[in-house]
């Protein structure tokens, strides 16, 4: 029984990065084919030159994105079938034991493992794809620190949801998923309360916008469209989320 589960998940796999790989080589002969001619409904706004750039960088990113899903693929196959995970268990339990803190380091490890991975084509994407298209304006140092208030940002936020989430499944009986579920829940509606005046200043600088006749137009837009509450703009300005 477990062979067969084991060649169904390779079957579905092969399958997911097939249809990937089929999509992805669709969308780079599509956009090759029509970089030489800018639709019509932009030719009078868009020179040759940068539809034919934006062809390249598309191009570019979608063929980095088959070698990540390649890449993707065969840690996936190495954590479940060539005993990954039972490596990292038997590494972990040495360290926590099998209790509480045992199945908190694992999952945690796991995480970490894929963030690592992922590294080397996030570094690409942004200072050899970025960077060769003109679109990079961010630093090594600012890169660096940027991935270090993310990891700092994902343990004081997700420890603690991963930790109450085991908890529920150790303690909370047959129903610890429905409980699971609306701790989730909350947690997704805290970070869209906290996310503009809390996490979006770690990573951004915001500054009011200069050109005023922009900003009305974009605060004609949004209030045609009912994307903020009455009472949000204030002196031309769209106040931010939670501001008061």
């Amino acid at each position: 029984m477990s062979q067969l589960l084991s060649l169904l998940f390779v079957a579905f796999l092969l399958l997911m990065v097939g249809l990937k790989y089929w999509l992805s080589w669709r969308h780079v002969r599509h956009v090759g084919q029509h970089a030489d001619a800018v639709p019509p409904q932009f030719a009078d706004r868009v020179s040759l030159e940068a539809h034919r750039k934006a062809a390249a960088y598309t191009i570019a990113k979608t063929r980095l994105g088959v070698v990540d899903t390649a890449v993707g693929a065969a840690v996936l196959i190495g954590l479940t079938l060539l005993g990954g995970l039972q490596w990292i268990a038997d590494q972990t339990s040495a360290w926590f034991g099998h209790g509480f803190m045992f199945q908190l380091a694992i999952v945690a490890a796991v995480v970490l493992l894929l963030a690592v991975v992922d590294l080397p084509f996030s570094w690409f994407r942004q200072f050899r794809i970025e960077q060769r298209y003109g679109f990079n304006r961010m630093t090594l140092k600012l890169w660096v620190t940027d991935l270090a208030k993310s990891l700092v940002l994902a343990s004081v936020l997700g420890l603690p949801l991963l930790a109450a989430v085991i908890g529920l499944m150790r303690e909370a009986g047959p129903y610890w998923w429905l409980y699971a579920w609306l701790l989730w829940i909350g947690f997704n509606a805290l970070v869209l309360v906290i996310y503009p005046t809390v996490i979006a200043p770690l990573f951004n600088k915001f500054e009011p916008l200069k050109d005023s006749a922009l900003a009305q137009r974009i605060t004609e837009l949004l209030a045609r469209h009912r994307i903020f509450e009455q009472g949000r703009v204030r002196d031309g300005r769209l106040a931010p989320l939670g501001a008061r």
